[in-house]
Order: structure tokens, then sequence, then C-alpha cells
């Protein structure tokens, strides 16, 4: 059980070391003016806590709903 770990393991270094790989990637490089930064983050804070919701139609689950599964004759 070791062994074969050990020669995973070992594999896997070996396949690391042939990989060739970026040492700095820039993915997005931005550069925003001061005031734009402040208006971005004052947009995601301010919101109305009470808001109304979209969904118009309720669920009654107490309710029943038919004839019962089981009637008695």
């Amino acid at each position: 059980m070791f062994t074969t770990a050990a020669v995973k393991f070992t594999g896997a270094l070996r396949t690391l070391d042939k990989q060739q790989m970026a040492t700095v990637i820039f993915a997005v490089g931005m550069a925003i003016a001061g005031r734009a930064a402040l208006m971005a983050m004052r947009d995601n804070l301010i919101r109305d806590s009470f808001a109304h919701s979209l969904i118009k139609y309720k669920v009654f689950a107490d309710k029943a709903n038919g004839k019962p599964l089981l009637a008695r004759g």
C-alpha cells in the first residue's frame, strides 16, 4: 500500500516538473479613479432591506386539497 502511494506521488512530481507553468498571470489589469471606486462600493451596500417579494402566489400547506385518500364507507 505504501509503495503504490510512493510510486504515484513520484509520478506526479515528475509530471509537474515537465509542465511549463506561467509564474505570473495578469488576467485583468484595471486602474480605477478614486471617485469611481467609491461609487462602485456604495452601489453594492445601499439597498432597500424591506423590499416587496416578487412572488405573488402563496402555498397554504395546512389546508386540505380535494377528497381524503382513504374514505370509510
